[in-house]
């Protein structure tokens, strides 16, 4: 079942000890090797972050500690259920994602309008491209690449 567990040494993942380049995967989440306090099983976890993201010793991950083949620790996150409390003694963490979250722009009815009609262009150019990757044959196809005047696409070199 999961839990939480308190993180008792950590360190982010680098390439390599003589190149110090952080190991990231596709999305540019950073990785960090961990242990965590009553861990029970030999070796270090991993964990991604997202960028800007830290794990140090006495934050708290939330999820099961199982094991590799081999019989060393493997920590499988977990989301946190709602309503479930952080530990006393955690980080404060945000009360709702809005309060983390940065401040965005208010716009006006009118800039709002535009971006929804541009977002729709752009969803109908979307649409039009996957039908016609669905069926070839189709002749009503929206040519038109949003924010830009009309494109002849059969004379592109692909």
């Amino acid at each position: 079942m999961a839990k939480f567990y308190k993180v008792s040494k950590a360190f982010q993942a680098t390439v390599s000890k003589e190149d110090k380049t952080p190991v990231t995967d596709d999305h540019g989440n950073v990785k960090f090797m961990f242990q965590v306090e009553e861990q029970g099983k030999e070796g270090w976890m991993s964990i991604q972050r997202k960028p800007g993201g830290t794990l140090e010793a006495g934050d708290y991950v939330y999820g099961i500690v199982d094991e590799w083949d081999n019989g060393k620790a493997k920590f499988v996150r977990q989301q946190v259920p709602d309503g479930v409390e952080y530990p006393a003694d955690a980080p404060k963490r945000p009360a709702t994602p809005a309060e983390g979250a940065a401040a965005v722009d208010a716009t006006s009815p009118a800039q709002q309008s535009e971006l929804d009609e541009l977002t729709q262009d752009k969803l109908d150019y979307i649409i039009g491209m996957l039908e016609q990757l669905t069926n070839p044959d189709l002749a009503n196809v929206n040519k038109v690449i949003p924010g830009s005047k009309p494109v002849d696409l059969d004379d592109l070199d692909i």
